[in-house]
């Protein structure tokens, strides 16, 4: 019984193992896991790696066919032996037979055997009070003789079939045993080179997996770097053409240490964040006349846009608001109301009733906000 269980646990591991593997097929294969922008050295050593997994697994393989053969031939002797002694015990049970009845003829004989000497004769009588002579007598007795010696030798010769069967059994037990043995041997070999080649591979994954790791780190980068760029190009293809367009501009004012001069007219760019009204209030103060920019023609948009690029700012307080009366957005310099807004997508959406003061993005789009939140802001003064 526990060499079926030796065998049924090694047609498990062979299942498991031999199927599951490839020796030649997969060594080269694996290449197409990684990427072109994976380097030539990493793409080298990843595939010794993968070369030397492959190479392992072939051998594991061939090291269990090998001892599922054995234990076929194993059991395959095993079966021999049994119809080797089913042979045997036939033959023992017609000797059996055989010594049976001779033992109920000789009974039989020496039953009927009353020797009485009359006369010089020999009186053999039997159930139905039959005589025999002496004569008969004798070939009786060498009958009996005759039988006694094939009894005998008959008995030998099952005596030498039950040593030799013995001897035979004890053998062929014997040479189980030590087959049994080898297999447990090779069994635990066999387990301790499992429990090897799975802390390997599992080495192998987690290089693998940072490899893959590493390598999505740099793609990413790679991306951003080439959104980065393309970006960088676009800016720099609408800074020119917006350059271009405004060269015939006028711009010959002349304006304070600070202010910026554009089309007759000066600009200040705030590097510090203020809120709303402080915003508006610092304008108003910087020089007489200035106030905080309000809405722009389309000439002084683009060139504004430009600045927020140049500068690296990213939204500006612009001097209009609602708070006077909701949705009715107006210039704080006139409280004209303006109509002409490039709303942002889903604005104004006056977020918990407590934004009435609107900021403009590096886009061009507008935006409602709450007046006490901090922004950057640009201060303009009219041409004289």
């Amino acid at each position: 019984m526990r060499f079926i269980l030796v065998i049924q646990l090694f047609f498990s591991i062979y299942k498991i193992f031999g199927q599951g593997f490839s020796s030649e097929d997969d060594t080269l294969d694996k290449s197409a896991l990684f990427p072109s922008t994976t380097s030539s050295k990493q793409f080298n050593v990843l595939r010794d790696i993968l070369n030397q997994e492959s190479l392992v697994r072939f051998s594991m393989v061939q090291k269990i066919q090998t001892l599922v053969m054995d234990a076929i031939e194993s059991k395959n002797l095993s079966k021999t032996l049994e119809i080797r002694l089913g042979h045997v015990v036939k033959e023992l049970g017609a000797l059996k037979i055989n010594d049976d009845k001779m033992k109920e003829e000789i009974a039989k004989l020496k039953a009927k055997l009353d020797v009485e000497y009359r006369g010089g004769k020999i009186i053999i009588e039997d159930s139905n009070s039959q005589s025999y002579n002496y004569s008969e007598s004798v070939l009786l007795r060498g009958n009996i003789t005759v039988l006694q010696k094939e009894i005998r030798v008959l008995s030998f010769e099952n005596e030498d079939v039950k040593e030799q069967l013995y001897v035979l059994k004890n053998k062929e037990l014997e040479s189980l045993k030590n087959e049994t043995f080898d297999l447990y041997q090779k069994y635990d070999e066999i387990s301790k080179e499992i429990h090897a080649f799975k802390n390997k591979s599992e080495f192998y994954e987690r290089r693998i997996t940072n490899f893959n790791n590493q390598q999505l780190l740099i793609e990413k980068e790679i991306q951003n770097l080439s959104v980065s760029f393309n970006e960088a190009i676009e800016n720099i293809r609408q800074n020119a053409a917006a350059i271009q367009e405004l060269k015939g501009s006028k711009n010959a004012t002349v304006c304070e240490k600070g202010w910026v001069s554009f089309n007759g007219n000066c600009y200040f760019f705030s590097s510090t964040k203020m809120n709303f009204h402080d915003a508006a209030t610092f304008c108003t103060n910087a020089a007489s006349g200035s106030s905080l920019l309000e809405d722009q023609s389309p000439h002084e948009e683009k060139w504004i846009l430009i600045q927020f690029r140049l500068r690296g700012l990213h939204k500006i307080w612009i001097g209009v608001s609602d708070i006077f009366e909701e949705t009715k957005f107006v210039r704080m310099s006139d409280a004209e109301v303006v109509t002409d807004i490039k709303w942002a997508k889903g604005q104004p959406d006056n977020y918990n009733n407590n934004e009435n003061c609107l900021e403009i993005y590096s886009n061009g789009e507008w935006n409602d906000r709450n007046c006490d939140e901090r922004n950057g802001f640009i201060c303009k003064l009219n041409g004289r």
